[in-house]
């Protein structure tokens, strides 16, 4: 171990890496808000509600199956091309829906180019905290979680504004310029671990076990085939499974439900805004637990 590594530095760059994970988190705002839009598209296209709300379902379909490529990448090589390439895929995939004129483009311009880029608002976050941070660990993974709450509260009352104002392609089109800028902004400050930058994660100069922990948990791996049979690890994936759907329904559904009751979608939008403050809340107090 070199003499910088042992050295603490005035201000630990893991801060900024911190920061750069809440704007990566902030991108699912792309599938949470897409509810919002659900109005606009039957009136303009006819199509039903089932068929309309088919696209987030083609969305986030193809998001699960990006997100173990996004999660594989993460893991392998540096996080910040993927978040670049990310950043043009949100960005363009959302721009285009703005333009799209048939089903079958916002199938693939929401449903697919948007998906591929929203793989790594969880992935990325979570496994570049988790090297950085030693000590307050589950307390920085609470944080970085919080960029999909802020994400969801700030693009539902931007696009609840844009819509009624200057129509539902402007909204796409704004919505997808915000997220492309965050995305690479995030990407200048990202480094996917401590030693890109010469230094030790947080904490670990305190924690003299840790190397020894690491060193006796590194012929522990897990294996792909050793973590669908593990008991614990198929509980949790029910669990996320099943909280999903959930949570996908009313996203995808409460807006539209709402402006049928009368209620403005601006009001509407920010009602479901509010859901991810409260889901901020949340995150932080489960992380404050295992403390």
């Amino acid at each position: 171990m070199s003499d910088d590594k042992q050295k603490e530095p005035a201000f630990f760059y893991g801060w900024l890496v911190l920061a750069a994970c809440v704007l990566v988190g902030m991108t699912a705002a792309a599938q949470l808000t897409y509810g919002i839009y659900v109005k606009e598209l039957i009136a303009e296209f006819h199509w039903n509600r089932t068929l309309t709300s088919s696209i987030s379902l083609v969305h986030y379909f193809v998001y699960s199956l990006a997100a173990v490529l996004a999660g594989t990448i993460t893991d392998h090589y540096k996080p910040r091309p993927l978040i670049v390439v990310s950043a043009v895929l949100l960005g363009g995939g959302l721009f285009l829906s703005g333009l799209a004129r048939s089903l079958w483009q916002m199938y693939l311009f929401f449903g697919v180019i948007a998906a591929l880029s929203t793989s790594c608002c969880y992935c990325v976050p979570s496994s570049v905290v988790q090297r950085w941070f030693i000590e307050k660990r589950s307390v920085a993974l609470g944080i970085s979680m919080c960029g999909i709450s802020i994400g969801s509260f700030f693009i539902s009352l931007l696009v609840g504004y844009l819509i009624p104002h200057y129509g539902w392609r402007v909204g796409f089109f704004a919505e997808g310029v915000f997220l492309f800028s965050i995305m690479i902004l995030a990407s200048f400050f990202m480094a996917g671990n401590p030693e890109e930058k010469g230094l030790l994660p947080y904490g670990a100069e305190k924690i003299q076990t840790a190397k020894i922990n690491i060193d006796q948990n590194a012929n522990n791996a897990w294996t792909f085939k050793s973590l669908i049979i593990n008991k614990y690890f198929i509980g949790c994936f029910a669990n996320q499974f099943f909280t999903c759907i959930s949570l996908i329904i009313m996203y995808t559904h409460f807006v539209a439900n709402a402006e049928d009751m009368g209620i403005p979608k601006l009001a509407a939008a920010g009602a479901l805004g509010m859901a991810g403050v409260i889901s901020a809340v949340g995150r932080l107090q489960a992380e404050q637990e295992v403390l």
